[in-house]
């Protein structure tokens, strides 16, 4: 309890890298990579629930790599695990290149915070829902980089967002997921972008209720990559969704596949879609009359490559922001990029003018009145100095005046 770590290098582990089953842990700024199972669990599904973890500015990849070197996986070990914890934070971390899911929050988890992280390239999902409660996803960026080697067997590449309550004896004493709150998320060229999963089955079979759900303010682009937009399959288990809205997000399907499918909502219950954003329109049960339908977004075919076995990846968030004017500054994660501001004017040129003696016309004006004073005193004296003072005194308003002139140019 109440450990800091700070700055460790777990490679080529033979089992997990990382497994934090206590309270009151910090993990900052640490790097895990090539690991036999998952690169990280927080939390016991069989164990007291653990409380208060951070996570964060770390790096995870190539995870799970237990699906690769065997010669008939039967199964596969999740990325990146928090099972049975609450109030976890886990922020601003990496985590790549894996074969079980690269996030899998769920199993019971309450409270969690997955916050600014870059979720990217996997075999299965890249953030995973699985009877969680009140969890938030909030400002993740999740994409596929588009390697051949995370399509699965059926040449598809894995899901953004999945929301699925699995059936099972590991999770049979879990609640279902309700409360959960995805907002302010781009993502890019998945398989599916969000999939709402059901079915009748018992062994993989799915039982997922949208209850109290919000997914708002996200930006969803669909790439080569991508088979499907937005999926909600309704509950065949007699939980119909409930509560749950759907809204000022922007789906973008103009450069995913022709025979790719923006939208399916079979039966239009349970979760209500408003003010939406769409390249094309979806079905009805998806649609509202304040809906968008246009292209809006900068440049949504930009492709997505990265140095081969890195973590950097490159991607050009503006590329995703609406084109100025295009939509309401309330749609869709990304603002509209702003115009760089004017350069300032060019210096004037070297004239000779003595910048640091120069006075305003006022001065000048000043010296002239006051010239002239001294003439008409000298008048009385004499009338012949008294011109020749005046004289001066216009000469010298002349040649300053030629000096503001020259200042203004």
């Amino acid at each position: 309890k109440g450990v800091a770590l700070y700055g460790l290098v777990v490679r080529n582990c033979p089992g997990r890298g990382m497994a934090i089953t206590a309270d009151d842990v910090v993990v900052r700024g640490c790097r895990i990579h090539d690991t036999y199972q998952g690169a990280l669990i927080i939390g016991d599904s069989d164990g007291p629930i653990v409380r208060n973890v951070v996570f964060e500015d770390n790096v995870l990849t190539r995870m799970s790599q237990s699906w690769v070197t065997e010669t008939k996986p039967k199964g596969v070990n999740g990325g990146v695990n928090i099972h049975n914890v609450e109030l976890v934070k886990f922020r601003y971390n990496v985590a790549s290149d894996g074969w079980g899911e690269i996030l899998n929050v769920g199993r019971g988890s309450k409270r969690v915070l997955v916050e600014g992280n870059i979720l990217h390239s996997g075999n299965h999902v890249l953030a995973y829902l699985n009877r969680c409660q009140k969890c938030e996803f909030v400002g993740n960026i999740l994409f596929h980089v588009p390697d051949a080697d995370y399509r699965n067997r059926d040449g598809e590449w894995s899901a953004g967002f999945v929301i699925g309550d699995e059936r099972g004896r590991a999770v049979k004493n879990s609640p279902f997921s309700w409360g959960n709150v995805i907002r302010e998320n781009v993502v890019v060229n998945t398989g599916v972008l969000l999939h709402v999963r059901n079915n009748t089955k018992e062994t993989g079979g799915y039982d997922t209720q949208l209850l109290n759900t919000i997914v708002a303010n996200n930006t969803l682009v669909g790439g080569p990559s991508t088979r499907a937009g937005i999926i909600i399959q309704p509950n065949m288990r007699g939980r119909k969704h409930a509560g749950s809205v759907f809204h000022h997000n922007v789906i973008d399907f103009s450069n995913a596949p022709k025979e790719a499918d923006i939208g399916t909502f079979s039966d239009g219950t349970g979760v209500k879609f408003e003010d939406n954003a769409w390249s094309t329109r979806p079905p009805q049960t998806m649609q509202s009359k304040d809906d968008l339908y246009g292209v809006f977004l900068t440049n949504p075919a930009a492709a997505i490559t990265r140095a081969k076995e890195s973590v950097e990846s490159r991607i050009d968030l503006d590329n995703y922001r609406p084109r100025p004017g295009a939509l309401p500054e309330n749609m869709g994660a990304l603002k509209v990029m702003e115009p760089p501001d004017e350069p300032p004017p060019d210096p004037p040129p070297a004239t000779g003018v003595d910048w640091a003696g120069l006075r305003t016309l006022a001065d000048a004006a000043r010296d002239a009145v006051d010239a002239a004073d001294g003439a008409t005193a000298l008048a009385a004296g004499s009338l012949v100095s008294a011109a020749e003072a005046l004289k001066r005194a216009n000469e010298r308003l002349e040649e300053l005046v030629e000096q503001m002139d020259l200042y203004r140019e």
